[in-house]
């Protein structure tokens, strides 16, 4: 077998499709070391060890390309999750006839939890709508309160969680 090493031009050539790859992916992608883990850690370690500056980079740039394309579909599933959950979320508040803005409420206390004052960002939300929307979710039991003060933040309680999974199929 014979084996020839690729010409200057040939490396500035799969440099550049790498840089359009970039670009195409996105700068949050650009580089995959903070969840290279993920990937199998002996194609890892392959990938690194087999790059040599004098001989040709096409392992290292598949390895490269692979890891750029599980992340982009990685993002796209998470993409999908969350539209999903959104809708499940505006079917809830649709199916009581409350206004729209509540899903925003909802959602936030899915994750870290909701505030008054992040609440209170979104567009035609006064601090008197605030505390009414946030009354009116949990005493439906959506939300449970936590903290007092500036420190109150409304967390999911199960039964949002509950309903929200259920119509998950």
């Amino acid at each position: 077998m014979l084996y020839m090493t690729p010409s200057l031009e040939e490396h500035r050539d799969a440099l550049r499709e790498l840089e359009s790859l970039r670009r195409r992916l996105g700068t949050e992608v650009s580089r995959p070391t903070p969840w290279a883990g993920r990937l199998r850690r002996e194609a890892c370690v392959a990938a690194v060890r087999s790059y040599q500056p004098d001989r040709a980079a096409s392992a290292w740039i598949e390895f490269c390309i692979e890891a750029h394309l599980t992340l982009a579909h990685e993002r796209l599933e998470t993409l999908h999750r969350a539209a999903h959950q959104w809708a499940q979320i505006e079917a809830l508040v649709g199916g009581r006839g409350w206004p729209d803005r509540l899903a925003i409420a909802l959602e936030q206390s899915l994750f870290d939890g909701a505030d008054r004052a992040a609440y209170c960002s979104e567009p035609s939300v006064s601090p008197a709508t605030a505390s009414a929307d946030f009354r009116r979710i949990r005493d439906a039991g959506l939300v449970e309160r936590r903290g007092r003060g500036r420190f109150t933040r409304y967390v999911a309680t199960g039964n949002l969680r509950a309903q929200i999974s259920e119509t998950d199929d």
